[in-house]
């Protein structure tokens, strides 16, 4: 599972919590909005803390409960420091000693340093899908900050503007009412948005936050039964638990980053990690408990099969696209959303592949899972994307090539047939390549028939 957590930002990029909760607010119950208040209040007050995160996933689809469990301390206005504890999904190092910032992923001992980010905030906006910069030196160390939903709570609890941050997309906002919570007294509010199209999951969520005048946040349930199409996640059953809030006693070592001295330093850690992984394809990993698990994934159950059809309404005008129509061309297909970090920094390299090879009878389209046309609109004007989308508003395309992760990419032959799939994204230099070469071979090949 190690790129489901780390590498492709499948479950855990979706869990992006800089776009927590694009509605106007209503619905917004005065004491359950009180309660937020005073809880990001109480954050603004804290000059640093401490914590641990356990994300917890049980699906039918697993064996056992999966569990990534971190320990975490920030200080303002820019240090934070997050170990990975026993985990069945990788997991993450990191640090930030106000000057430099090292991401590592301990599995594959490796590490990358930048420039720290100056504030929290510009951290929580460098997290942001809509601020993905491809041109930057180094345009996925920050998304990777995402792939711990612990660390990038914490990191949002400490922004100047938490509160407007989860109530952005909130439409109704609850207090269902008072309970234990990991045997602490706390109460449970609910966030719902109206829009049977907001896909983002952190849209529809429970919070237990403690009760007293110090309101910690104690657990997160996002909503997954509306994920786009994604049955995989609409089965799985997610909590993230907060345990050990308080200060702490920090001193010029605490936010160094520990990588080991046979850690390997790396210019593009996304990259160096998908190399990683592709060298230990087909070896067992060891669950915390012993158990073997094997890494290898299988090929995805669409490959071979004749694609699909499909008619759908293209964003920018009121035509629909066909799959039929296409026949005899090849066409490369990229499920995404707005929300999703991994889907946004890896469309930019989708779109200059296939513009490549668009005089040689590719085409190429963004699928969008559930999102209203104008939300799209919008982030795709701000993004500046001319490459052409096509609005899977309710889900139905996304079911027909059991999509169960984003970005999920298709490329289909002229002949009709599925001839790769990817989930994730691995990096701009390693999608330009693969695709690169996926292309070459679809273009060369002869139809099939029958």
């Amino acid at each position: 599972m190690i790129r489901t957590s780390i590498l492709c930002g499948v479950m855990l990029g979706a869990l992006n919590t800089t776009s927590i909760f694009g509605q106007e607010t209503k619905g917004i119950q005065p004491e359950a909005r009180a309660l937020m208040q005073k809880m990001t209040d109480f954050y603004k007050t804290l000059k640093s803390t401490q914590f641990s995160s356990t994300m917890t996933m049980n699906s039918p689809q697993f064996p056992m409960p999966m569990e990534q469990t971190s320990s975490i301390k920030l200080e303002r206005p820019n240090k934070f420091v997050i170990l990975s504890e026993a985990s069945m999904m990788g997991g993450m190092d990191a640090a930030s000693n106000g000057s430099e910032m090292s991401i590592g992923i301990p599995i594959f001992k490796i590490f990358t340093t930048t420039p720290a980010p100056k504030s929290f905030d510009a951290m929580v906006k460098a997290m942001d899908p809509e601020e993905f910069n491809p041109d930057a030196e180094q345009p996925d160390t920050a998304t990777m900050l995402s792939q711990d939903p612990g660390l990038s709570f914490g990191l949002m609890l400490f922004s100047s503007n938490a509160l407007e941050k989860m109530m952005a997309d909130a439409a109704d906002v609850s207090i269902v009412g008072d309970e234990e919570f990991g045997g602490v007294s706390a109460t449970m509010l609910r966030f719902r948005s109206d829009d049977e199209m907001m896909a983002d999951p952190m849209a529809n969520v429970d919070i237990w936050i403690s009760k007293g005048d110090k309101p910690w946040i104690l657990g997160i349930r996002p909503d997954l039964s509306n994920m786009g199409g994604d049955p995989m996640m609409a089965d799985m059953e997610m909590q993230i638990t907060f345990k050990g809030w308080g200060k702490i006693e920090a001193d010029a070592s605490t936010f160094e980053f520990t990588g080991g001295e046979d850690w390997k330093k790396v210019d593009n850690l996304m990259e160096a990690a998908m190399t990683e992984a592709a060298a230990m394809q087909g070896a067992p990993m060891m669950a915390p408990d012993d158990q073997a698990m094997d890494f290898k994934e299988p090929d995805h159950p669409t490959l071979g099969m004749e694609a699909p059809d499909f008619s759908l309404q293209t964003l920018r005008t009121d035509k629909t696209v066909t799959l039929e129509s296409l026949r005899g061309k090849v066409v490369v297909l990229d499920f995404w959303a707005t929300w999703c970090g991994p889907c946004v920094a890896g469309l930019p390299t989708m779109q200059k592949v296939t513009d490549a090879f668009k005089d040689r009878g590719v085409v190429f389209y963004g699928i969008d899972l559930r999102e209203s046309a104008d939300k799209v609109q919008n982030f795709v004007d701000k993004k500046k994307w001319s490459f052409s989308v096509l609005l899977d508003q309710k889900g139905e395309v996304a079911k027909k090539y059991k999509v169960n992760g984003i970005p999920h990419s298709v490329v289909i032959g002229k002949d009709g047939k599925i001839l790769n799939v990817h989930v994730g994204f691995g990096g701009a230099e390693a999608l330009e390549k693969q695709l690169t070469e996926e292309l070459e071979a679809a273009l060369e090949a002869q139809p099939t028939t029958g």
